[in-house]
């Protein structure tokens, strides 16, 4: 069992920050590894980012194109059971 970070990955060479354009699965769904969650935008690209985990979705960033996130940036978790799901939200 664990609780998984959802990170702004590097995808670029250049890249120093993107902008979280929205997420592409619901705040409590379930996600299998490899289902794309959400979208960010670099050098005026648009990307989508796939999970690296099944399990449960919490996000803790909203999406904003004006507020750059720095590569590394923790934007959700996913947990995998419904447990650690329920623990992140009661803290």
């Amino acid at each position: 069992m664990a609780i998984n970070e959802i990170i702004i990955p590097k995808t670029g060479l250049n890249m120093d920050d993107c902008s979280l354009l929205g997420w592409h699965v619901a705040e409590g769904a379930y996600v299998n590894e490899g289902d794309v969650i959400f979208e960010m935008e670099i050098e005026k690209a648009v990307m989508d980012i796939e999970a690296d985990y099944a399990g449960w979705l919490h996000q803790s960033v909203e999406p904003s194109e004006d507020k750059p996130l720095p590569i590394g940036t923790v934007i959700g978790l996913i947990a995998e059971t419904q447990d650690e799901y329920n623990s992140i939200l009661s803290k």
